[in-house]
């Protein structure tokens, strides 16, 4: 009888980085953000390839969104054969308040101020008052909210407005005084990461005293227009 031997050849080969798939995905390091607020942000999907490129393009993109002093990916090793990727930030101070100056060649220098509150509701909503006296005296008042409706990925934005400044018209004595009152909404959809549509409408008070060109009072109309946003700026896609 002849002996009969099988060799078997077992080849371990390592995992590389390029290969392993996402499990899920936490967030530590949010005090007041919620986690649902970032990673909605992440075009990350559950089995997809954890490449180096990826991850770059993910960390950066929530780098430019300016709501964190710092963020870092972890991986971590999963139940299964992928990873789970962990996101650490930390999170900037709520308020922020920043200078403001400017010049115009038609109404000279302005300066103020603009007061900041982000991530209210813990859903990086902001609120944001600012003035300015000079030139042009304006009074703003601003609410924000980057992203609602979940999957449509609308965004709206309420503001408040006065403006005052002294307004020259062509070949008429003055200057003029010119007050505007103004309020409008806008609403929009993002689409990816560098096209925003979307449209603004509102009302308007408007007064010129005394107006050569017509009576002099208030005049109320409404605005409504559409408008298309292109980032050409090299943003992560």
């Amino acid at each position: 009888m002849k002996n009969t031997f099988c060799f078997i050849l077992l080849i371990v080969l390592p995992v590389s980085a390029q290969e392993l798939r996402l499990e899920k995905i936490a967030v530590y390091g949010n005090r007041r953000t919620r986690s649902s607020a970032i990673i909605r942000e992440l075009c990350l999907k559950p089995e997809e390839r954890l490449t180096e490129s990826v991850l770059k393009r993910e960390r950066q993109w929530l780098i430019r969104l300016d709501n964190w002093k710092k963020v870092e990916f972890q991986l971590k090793p999963a139940d299964g054969a992928g990873r789970d990727l962990v996101v650490v930030v930390e999170e900037r101070a709520n308020w922020g308040i920043y200078p403001l100056l400017s010049n115009d060649y038609r109404f000279g220098w302005r300066g103020g101020f603009r007061l900041l509150r982000r991530n209210l509701w813990g859903l990086r909503h902001e609120a944001e008052a600012a003035m300015e006296i000079g030139g042009i005296e304006q009074f703003t008042l601003d609410y924000r909210i980057p992203w609602w409706a979940k999957r449509w990925r609308l965004f709206s934005r309420l503001s408040f407005r006065k403006t005052a400044f002294l307004y020259q018209y062509p070949d008429v004595e003055g200057p003029f005084p010119f007050r505007e009152t103004a309020f409008f909404v806008v609403t929009g959809k993002q689409i990816g990461r560098c096209l925003r549509i979307g449209t603004a409408a509102g009302v308007a008070e408007a007064e010129t005293a005394p107006d050569p060109s017509g009576p002099a009072g208030p005049e109320r109309f409404i605005r409504w227009e559409g408008f298309v946003e292109l980032d050409t700026r090299d943003w992560p896609r």
